[in-house]
Formats: C-alpha cells, structure tokens, sequence
C-alpha cells in the first residue's frame, strides 16, 4: 500500500486519507475472505479423509473376518481329519491290517501341507466361505 502525498506524520504515526483507509480495509477484507475460503477447503479435505479411511477400515474388518472364518473353518476341516485318519490308524493297528502304510502315508501328507496355501487370494477365499457346498 502506498501512502498519498498529502498524508503527514504525526509522532512517527502516519494518518491516513480516506482512499487509504478504504485500501487498508478492503485488503483486510481480503485476507479474511481467503482465510475462510482455505478453512472450508480443508476443512472438505479432512472429511473426504476421514470417509476415505472409514471406507479402508471396514474394508480391513471384513477381510479380517472373512480370514479368521477361513481359519477356523479350515483348522477345524484340517483337526477332523487327523482325528478321522488316527482313528482309522488304530482301527488298521488292532486288526493287523495293510492298510497302516497307506493311513500314516496319508497322515504325513496331511501334516505336510500348508494350511495357508489357500489364502493367496482373498477373493477365493470368500468365494469359497459363501458356497455352501465347499469342502473345507
């Protein structure tokens, strides 16, 4: 802001015509009106952020669901089946059949595998968990 000529000092103060009071307002006017436009923005900014991270953490709930359903289901498939094949150990055992070879074959095999291997796709995974008919 530059000050007109005809604006004298007074005890190091300068005063002010009119046009420059008018100009000193009208920047001030200005700044606020800036200011409040930048807080409406952000303010719209860290709403968009908080939805956006609503959205990712109910995406991380489901999928920790859908991945604890998984296991249990999996886990619970996985201890049947051993239960199923040392029964039927003990059952081979007693009546000194050949078939002890085959059952630990299988018991190894079972212990062998990665119950994990599955859930390189979550997207299977779930697919997996909503048919009815999937063998777990």
């Amino acid at each position: 802001m530059s000050l007109s000529p005809a604006n004298t000092a007074i005890a190091g103060l300068q005063i002010l015509n009119s046009a420059d009071a008018r100009a000193v307002l009208d920047q001030m006017v200005a700044a606020v009106q800036q200011w409040q436009h930048t807080v409406e923005t952000e303010h719209t900014k860290r709403t968009a952020i908080t939805a956006h991270e609503q959205k990712w953490l109910a995406a991380i709930e489901t999928d920790r669901q859908v991945l604890l359903t998984y296991l249990d289901r999996s886990f619970d498939e996985r201890a049947d089946n051993f239960c199923r094949l040392f029964d039927s150990l003990d059952q081979a055992m007693t009546t000194e059949t050949t078939q002890v070879g085959d059952i630990l074959s299988a018991i190894t095999t079972l212990a062998m595998t990665n119950p994990f291997s599955e859930l390189r796709d979550v997207a299977t995974v779930t697919a997996n968990l909503h048919d009815k008919d999937h063998e777990w």
